[in-house]
């Protein structure tokens, strides 16, 4: 099925072998040079795509279930991954570092079929709960049963294979528990810390073969940009839009491959490219989490400034898409004052003293740990839009001070009260400076909520639900920094975190 997919020559072969994939998630079957051989996992994603929401309900079309969405997803990184592994037998020393000769090149069928039995089952956490996907999958895979170990077999010997099988299945096992570590890095909740835990996964799993962990994590890092095609807006045209089923099915192979080619020339491919780079010293290193600290100072400074722009900045751009009231009257130059800065590098020296005074000289460990926390961005975006609100509220004049800006209409009297570029300039470094000691602040108080208290998960969804405007009021210091500092405490542990 999958080595099929990979063979196809034309969009008609190629849309059947996506078909016959798609269908497999439902009927829980393979096809394997003319068989249908019994899928192992079939009934977790029965379970996720097909099993009526209650017991008495009658079957329903697929369309019907709430996650439609998911099940496009995984059928979509599948086809993503057959492009992908085309592209990176082609490309090699393109997205290679100079010099890197441990990758193995040698694309034969045992790899692909690992690569795309992965991409098939990178996301089966979710069956069990979407926010811990990544951990579920892993624990699904570490211990299989003897019917799932069976089926696999039977699929692999069609191959012709000579494997162990065990091995095979922990190496999947690793590489699925490992996908969304290394997803938080690229869309900056992470740091480059998260590649020595998974450096380290694969240096147990094939006893410190350097050649055997370096084409690992290559060959999950692709399984990554994968993921990463299929969920990302892209620009077709006047377009910008997720790809969805129906564009994979009517416009196959040039678009996906004219998209691979658009991700790493034109859109975010040097930063992929950088982070793989990165992973492979790492693995290079006698001390894989010695050599990521020294990485992950700078980096943790990088991430935390597009934390910022991220969230402030996103948010100042798009009102309506963020804002409690899409009809907020933000002055322009204002938001093009505070965007500049937080995409100015002047920045980075006044973050490095922030981090430094939260969380000491060791603010790389402890940052790079915060980050780590799945779904952050959405927390940060809430904690972003409060601020927004409330500094409009107080430029148009309205009662509350957040205590953040010089208010020129206010305070009349000083002399540069009319100078409109100085006042710009300066508000902006207020609010900025404002906004990343808030950041800092939050994110220190759950290093240490974590560190203190054992037996407890923190969840940035969850606490985004319990975020309420009223707390984020006080995380973001607008009663004053000393009343802050003592309400967050208390505030931290209301939101953040819940008993296991």
């Amino acid at each position: 099925m999958f080595l099929s997919l990979l063979n196809c020559t034309d969009d008609v072969a190629y849309s059947a072998e996506i078909k016959k994939i798609k269908q497999s998630y439902l009927t829980g079957e393979c096809e394997v040079n003319g068989k249908k051989l019994p899928l192992p996992y079939a009934k977790n994603f029965y379970d996720l795509f097909l099993k009526p929401p209650k017991p008495e309900d009658p079957p329903y079309s697929i369309e019907e279930s709430p996650n439609f969405g998911n099940y496009k997803h995984f059928s979509n990184v599948v086809a993503a991954m057959a492009h992908i592994l085309k592209y990176a037998e082609n490309h090699m020393d393109k997205l290679l570092p100079k010099g890197e000769s441990d990758v193995s090149r040698d694309f034969g069928d045992a790899r692909k079929l690992d690569s795309m039995f992965i991409a098939f089952y990178h996301d089966i956490g979710k069956t069990i709960i979407n926010r811990r996907h990544a951990v579920e999958g892993k624990a699904i895979f570490a211990e299989p049963k003897a019917s799932v170990r069976f089926r696999f077999e039977n699929i692999f010997a069609e191959y012709s294979e000579s494997f162990c099988l065990p091995l095979r299945l922990s190496y999947y096992a690793e590489s699925i528990g490992a996908h969304e570590t290394w997803g938080t890095n690229t869309t900056g909740e992470n740091s480059v810390l998260a590649f020595a835990s998974i450096v380290n996964r694969f240096r147990l799993l094939f006893n410190n073969e350097i050649k055997a962990v370096k084409t690992a994590i290559f060959d999950l890092w692709l399984a990554n940009v994968a993921d990463i095609i299929t969920s990302i807006n892209w620009i077709n045209g006047e377009e910008n839009k997720k790809f969805n089923e129906q564009d994979w099915q009517n416009n196959l192979p040039g678009t996906l491959d004219d998209r691979i080619k658009w991700l790493f020339d034109d859109y975010k491919g040097v930063y992929l490219i950088e982070d793989l780079g990165f992973a492979l010293q790492i693995a290079d290193a006698e001390n894989p989490y010695d050599f990521a600290k020294s990485l992950s100072e700078k980096r943790a400074v990088n991430r935390f400034q597009r934390l910022a722009r991220q969230t402030m900045g996103s948010m100042l751009e798009t009102n309506e898409r963020g804002l409690s009231n899409p009809k907020i009257n933000f002055p322009t130059a204002l938001k093009d004052e505070i965007i500049r800065q937080l995409d100015d590098t002047a920045i980075l020296a006044q973050i490095n003293g922030i981090l430094k005074g939260e969380f000491g000289s060791d603010f790389a460990r402890c940052f790079g740990t915060m980050l780590q926390f799945d779904y952050a961005l959405g927390f940060f975006f809430k904690l972003s839009n409060q601020a927004i609100y409330w500094l409009a509220d107080e430029l148009n004049n309205k009662e509350f001070r957040t205590g953040w800006l010089y208010n020129q209409k206010i305070e009349k009297s000083n002399p540069y009260a009319e100078d409109e570029a100085f006042l710009y300039r300066y508000n902006a470094e207020c609010i900025i400076n404002n906004y990343l000691m808030a950041l800092a602040g939050v994110f220190g108080e759950i290093y240490r909520l974590t560190a203190d208290i054992e037996n407890w998960n923190v969840e940035f969804e969850d606490a985004g639900n319990r975020l309420t405007p009223s707390k984020a009021d006080k995380l973001l210091s607008f009663d004053g920094a000393y009343r802050a500092g003592n309400a967050r405490v208390l505030l931290m542990r209301e939101i953040m975190l819940y008993k296991s």
